[in-house]
C-alpha cells in the first residue's frame, strides 16, 4: 500500500490534546526537543505520516496539555533554555476519582501550579475546569461549590479559566453509560440532547456520507447559559477572566448579545492564543531564553472545528492512548486499550535495534511502514530540513534587497 511522507515547520505545538503528553510521554517528548523533531501519523489516514520540526528557529511557542503537570515540571527549565516559549493548560475538575476520572488530587495540581506561575510568571498558567459534567450526583449547584472552591485556591496563579460542556461524541456517550450502570448516577445533560443525521457529499470521496448531528434543548441550553454566567462572577471576583471552549453560536444569543452590559462578561476561548503568548515572550522570566531568530507567531485564526477560536497549531499527540480512563473524553474509545498500550510501549520502543522511533505512538504496522521514523534512518528528514533552511535564508536575502532597493 502506497505512502506519504510530509513536513511541518513554522508553527505552534501542540502537545496534546489527544492525550496526555506532559503526564505519560515527557521524557520521549524532551528527547525529540533534543533531535528537533517528531514523527506523527494521520489519525483519518494511516498511510499519510509528517514529520513535525522541533527546532526553536521552526516552533513559535508551545502549548501543553495536561491533568497532571507533576511529572513534567522537571523538564520546564530545559524547554525555556532551549528557546521555546510555553503555556500550560492545566485541567482541574474535582470530580470524584470512582466517577468520571482517575488523576491526581486537585490540592497537588493546584500547588504545581503555582510553583509553575512562581518560576514562569504570570502568563504561563491557563485553568481548565472542563468539561463540565451535569449528573444526580454533580448537579449545577454541585458545580457551583466545587469551582468557588478551586478558585479561591487558584488565586493569583492564573488571570484565565476556560469551561466548556461535555459533548455526546459515541465515545463519550459510551464510556458514561458504563459508569452510569457502575455507580447508579443520571447523566442528565445526555437527555437535552437531540441527535439527528443529515446526508452530504465527501469532497474526497464523491460518496454521499451521513453526519451525525446534535442540537439541544432551550431548556438545556438556558440552564448551562445561567451556570456559565454565575461562574463568570466567581471568576472575576478572584482576578480571573471565564472564557468558554469552542461554544455554538446558539449559546450566545442572550448571554452576549450586549456584553457591555455584563458585569462579568463571558467569552469565547482561544485556548491556542498568540496574545498569551507574545506577553510570555516579552516577560523577563522568557526574554533572554529565546532565540533571536524565532518565527513570527500567526496572526489569523483557525480553529479546528467550526466553533473553536484557537490560532493554528500543529498537535503532535494520538488518539487512544491515555490511560487516564475519564468517562467523558472524546479521545478515548476504551480505557483498557489505552491502558495496554501505554504499558506496551515502553518495552516495545526498547526492543527496537538501531535507535528510538520519532513517534512513541507507533504500533508494529506503523514501524514497517514508516522506516523512516527510526532515528538511524533519519537522512530523508534532515535533508528536508535542509531545504527548508534555504528557502528561508533566500526570501530573507530577497527582503534584504528589496528594502536596499525599494520601487
Amino acid at each position: 500500500m502506497n505512502t506519504s511522507i510530509g513536513i511541518k515547520a513554522n508553527t505552534i505545538i501542540s502537545a496534546s490534546y489527544k492525550t496526555d503528553i506532559p503526564a505519560f510521554y515527557g521524557d520521549w517528548f524532551m528527547s525529540r526537543l533534543e533531535h528537533g523533531y517528531c514523527g506523527m501519523v494521520n489519525a483519518y489516514n494511516r498511510n499519510q505520516a509528517t514529520f513535525v520540526s522541533l527546532r526553536p528557529c521552526d516552533v513559535s511557542g508551545i502549548v501543553f496539555w495536561t491533568k497532571n503537570i507533576g511529572p513534567f515540571m522537571k523538564h520546564l527549565d530545559r524547554v525555556r533554555e532551549l528557546g521555546f516559549p510555553f503555556v500550560v493548560q492545566h485541567t482541574i475538575n474535582g470530580y470524584a476519582q470512582s466517577r468520571f476520572e482517575a488523576v491526581v488530587s486537585s490540592d497537588e495540581a493546584i500547588e504545581n501550579l503555582g510553583q509553575i506561575r512562581n518560576e514562569y510568571g504570570p502568563h504561563v498558567v491557563v485553568w481548565r475546569y472542563d468539561p463540565i459534567v451535569i449528573t444526580t450526583n454533580t448537579p449545577v449547584e454541585h458545580h457551583e461549590a466545587n469551582f468557588a472552591q478551586l478558585a479561591e485556591g487558584l488565586k493569583g496563579v492564573t488571570d484565565e479559566v476556560v469551561i466548556s460542556f461535555v459533548q455526546p461524541y459515541k465515545k463519550t456517550q459510551s464510556n458514561m453509560r458504563e459508569r452510569e450502570a457502575a455507580y447508579g448516577f443520571d447523566w442528565i445533560d445526555n437527555h437535552d440532547f437531540i441527535i439527528t443525521f443529515e446526508e452530504h457529499v465527501s469532497k474526497k470521496t464523491g460518496r454521499v456520507m451521513r453526519r451525525r448531528i446534535w442540537q439541544e434543548t432551550d431548556e438545556s441550553l438556558e440552564r448551562k447559559r445561567s451556570l456559565a454566567q454565575r461562574l463568570a462572577v466567581v471568576a472575576k471576583a478572584v482576578d480571573m477572566q471565564l472564557t468558554i471552549c469552542s461554544p455554538p453560536q446558539v449559546f450566545f444569543t442572550g448571554l452576549l448579545a450586549d456584553p457591555h452590559s455584563l458585569s462579568c462578561p463571558v467569552m469565547a476561548a482561544h485556548c491556542v492564543e498568540t496574545q498569551r503568548l507574545n506577553k510570555i515572550i516579552a516577560s523577563s522570566e522568557f526574554a533572554h531564553f529565546l532565540p533571536q531568530d524565532r518565527p513570527n507567531l500567526p496572526v489569523k485564526i483557525q480553529g479546528n472545528r467550526d466553533t473553536c477560536e484557537c490560532y493554528p497549531s500543529t498537535d503532535i499527540g494520538e488518539y487512544d492512548t491515555c490511560p487516564y480512563g475519564c468517562a467523558y473524553c472524546y479521545a478515548v474509545s476504551h480505557r483498557e486499550t489505552a491502558k495496554r498500550f501505554y504499558t506496551e510501549q515502553s518495552s516495545r520502543l526498547s526492543e527496537i535495534p538501531g535507535g528510538q522511533y520519532s513517534s512513541p505512538f507507533l504500533d508494529p504496522r506503523h514501524m514497517e511502514r514508516f522506516p523512516e521514523f527510526r532515528d538511524d534512518n533519519n537522512a530523508w528528514v534532515q535533508e528536508r530540513f535542509a531545504q527548508i533552511d534555504t528557502k528561508q535564508t533566500s526570501m530573507f536575502q530577497q527582503s534584504e534587497d528589496e528594502d536596499k532597493h525599494p520601487l
